[in-house]
């Protein structure tokens, strides 16, 4: 028998009535080929008749009493079908248990194809289908993983953070006697002349400075008076030459000054606090929440591509349909809500996703490797800590959980959230761990 050139692996295994061999292809595709030898063929084909025996009634005859002769003659065609069908499920079964290969309960499988089905030669059939994927031994003494260091916040993303908040209470004050300056407030709409202009910004008030507008942005509204139109050219990203220059035009809609609030204890007590001082605190708690969330994301990520590096992985394509169909819809939404939506059509972006929905489902099934191999468990004490964890980070801004989560009448769903999450993060936390050690 010839076989594909893609075929990974071939091997044959036997019993007393069934021969299979075993073709491994890629995306965890099996290729069963079996043969049924002579004596199992003719013990089906006895069980064929005897069903259809039952089945029919003959008249002059109780039903499952006609003759064989008879039956055969005027029900073959339903005895030779049956009898195909017998074949297929003991054979099947036979080599499925032979080989200790099962197909996935909602994977790709296609009809078996009978090559041979008789009493007198026995049968020959292909099978294929998609298999679970094989997961790896994860040995962490084998490798060697870079410590977590701990992120130090500095005295300056503390005054940020700081500033950051009084802009939630920052008032406006309208500017009409001069262009805009640099620091200013305007109202702003963009548009980019693509093939199908697309929508940046409308009537958005945002500050006239390069830590939230780019350089190229700032160069043509600076000087400009409201109600005036602007038009000008993006400029390349200097990391990334592939993304062209592109015609833009808009409006300032407004300009204004900034005007923050009295730094006093009448502030704290906008957000339900007492003194300046406790806000400041909880603020920047808030601030060492995030960054070391963020930071040991980071961490947990080079861990993980260290992980797929050592440990490849090959998938059903259904599984790798799946993952890409839901990445496409989040990461849709998340293009929609940033008004980019139609990006998605770029190749870029095609590219990223076809990259990065494959890179998170590797990451799953070695987050189940590990919490297999290493006994990781959630306790319902593990969950109502999990709940005040997420409380935190939310106020922090990195939170897991969604108000809609909060606000969810289904506490039963809420508490699966919370496990999945805990688990999620115990799993991670290991890993942390191991690159300590």
């Amino acid at each position: 028998m010839t076989t594909n050139p893609d075929d990974i692996a071939i091997e044959t295994k036997n019993s007393e009535i069934v021969t299979v061999q075993v073709t491994k292809l890629p995306h965890c595709q099996v290729k069963l080929e079996i043969w049924v030898q002579p004596e199992g063929t003719a013990a089906a084909y006895t069980k064929a008749v005897q069903k259809i025996k039952k089945e029919i009634s003959i008249p002059g005859f109780r039903k499952g009493r006609a003759p064989n002769a008879l039956l055969l003659d005027k029900y073959a065609s339903s005895i030779q079908s049956e009898f195909v069908q017998v074949v297929l499920e003991v054979g099947i079964n036979e080599a499925l248990d032979l080989t200790g290969i099962y197909p996935l309960r909602q994977g790709i499988r296609e009809r078996p194809i009978v090559k041979e089905c008789s009493r007198e030669k026995g049968a020959h059939f292909i099978l294929e289908f998609e298999q679970r994927p094989v997961l790896p031994t994860i040995d962490f003494k084998e490798m060697h993983i870079p410590p977590f260091t701990p992120p130090v916040i500095t005295e300056e993303e503390r005054e940020y953070a700081f500033h950051d908040f009084l802009h939630r209470f920052m008032t406006f004050e309208e500017v009409n006697d001069r262009g805009v300056l640099e620091n200013d407030y305007i109202d702003l709409d963009l548009t980019l002349e693509e093939e199908e202009p697309r929508v940046i910004a409308e009537n958005k008030r945002i500050q006239v400075n390069e830590k939230v507008m780019p350089l190229w942005l700032i160069d043509v509204i600076q000087g400009k008076t409201t109600g005036e139109l602007i038009k000008g050219i993006t400029k390349n990203d200097p990391n990334n030459s592939s993304v062209p220059s592109t015609p833009f035009h808009g409006k300032i809609g407004g300009i204004y000054q900034g005007i923050l609030p009295p730094i006093d204890d009448e502030l704290a007590k906008k957000v339900g606090l007492t003194t300046i001082e406790e806000l400041k605190t909880k603020l920047y708690k808030q601030l060492n929440d995030r960054t070391y969330e963020t930071a040991k994301m980071r961490h947990v990520d080079q861990i993980l591509l260290l992980l797929m590096e050592k440990f490849p992985m090959d998938f059903p394509r259904s599984y790798i349909d799946h993952y890409r169909s839901v990445f496409l819809e989040d990461y849709k939404e998340k293009l929609h809500a940033a008004g980019k939506g139609n990006e998605i059509d770029q190749p870029e972006w095609v590219e990223y996703i076809e990259k990065n929905s494959l890179q998170k489902l590797h990451a799953d099934f070695l987050f189940k490797t590990i919490e297999k191999e290493y006994g990781i468990t959630v306790t319902e004490e593990d969950v109502s800590r999990e709940m005040l964890h997420q409380l935190g980070l939310m106020q922090a801004g990195v939170g897991s959980l969604s108000l809609s989560d909060l606000k969810d009448d289904d506490q039963a769903n809420l508490r699966k959230k919370l496990r999945d999450i805990a688990l999620d993060n115990k799993i991670k936390d290991f890993l942390v761990d191991q690159s300590t050690t």
